[in-house]
Formats: C-alpha cells, sequence, structure tokens
C-alpha cells in the first residue's frame, strides 16, 4: 500500500496545477483517451499539454527536492515515447481508466521507469515488467547523441 498510496497522493497533489477547458479532475483515462485520439487541434493541444505540465511539474518538484522521485525517465527519451507507455498501460488496464488519467500516467510511468535509491533510472531487468519495448524507448547510440 505504500508506494501505490504516495503515487496516488502525489498524483492528486499536481492535478490542481493545470488549466484546461474541463476540470482537471474532470480529466480521466477515458476524457484523455478521448483528447489525444480526436482530430481537433484544441483536444490534441491539450492531450499533449497534459503531459507536458505531468512531466514538468514532477521535474521540477524532483530537482527541488520538493517531491518523490516517482519515476525516472531513461535520458534521450521523447514526449511521443513517454505517451505511448502510458496509452499501452491504460490499453492493458481498461478497468481503471474511470480514474484521473495523471493518476494512471503516473503510475504506467513508475511501473516502465523505476528509480534507484538516488533517485536515478534504475536499471530494467532483462524481460521484466512493464517496461517499454526497445520501439519505445531510444537506443543506445541515439540516447548517447542527444536525442
Amino acid at each position: 500500500m505504500g508506494a501505490t498510496f504516495r503515487i496516488v497522493a502525489v498524483a492528486l497533489a499536481l492535478v490542481p496545477c493545470w488549466s484546461a477547458p474541463a476540470a482537471a479532475e474532470d480529466v480521466t483515462g477515458h476524457r484523455i483517451i478521448q483528447f489525444c485520439e480526436s482530430d481537433q487541434a484544441p483536444d490534441l493541444a491539450l492531450c499533449h499539454g497534459f503531459f507536458r505540465g505531468l512531466s514538468d511539474t514532477h521535474s521540477i518538484y524532483a530537482a527541488m527536492g520538493k517531491g518523490l522521485h516517482l519515476y525516472c525517465l531513461p535520458r534521450g527519451i521523447t514526449q511521443e515515447q513517454f505517451e505511448r507507455v502510458a496509452f499501452r498501460w491504460m490499453d492493458a488496464h481498461p478497468e481503471a481508466l474511470d480514474r484521473p488519467a495523471a493518476v494512471l500516467i503516473i503510475q504506467s510511468l513508475h511501473e516502465a521507469y523505476p528509480c534507484n535509491a538516488d533517485g536515478e533510472a534504475a536499471p530494467r531487468e532483462e524481460g521484466g515488467g512493464a517496461a517499454p519495448s526497445t520501439s519505445d524507448a531510444p537506443d543506445e547510440e541515439s540516447a548517447a547523441d542527444g536525442g
């Protein structure tokens, strides 16, 4: 209960940080999927902005030492890869889609990109867990080149 409770508590604390046409608490997993699958520019902007806001807020809190390291992204990951990990997790957990999108996204990233005790990306075990396939993560060469 401890780790999951901390993830949910921090995610819910971050939810008011976003401004959107709908109240942030109304942005469930179902709703974020609708925004991201839309062909309307305002919906797509909200989709990508939601993910960017969550990522930026997490990074700021972690850098200031004000928050837990809920997930540790590997160097060179793109926003598209970040989003794809969350959507794959949501696809695998349809029963959770009524929960706030922020909670689901953080849970997916926490499982895919755990941190070590120093708050850095933990090495992933071969074939273990929910970590994305190599098509979702940057290859070693592109990561070394900075993107």
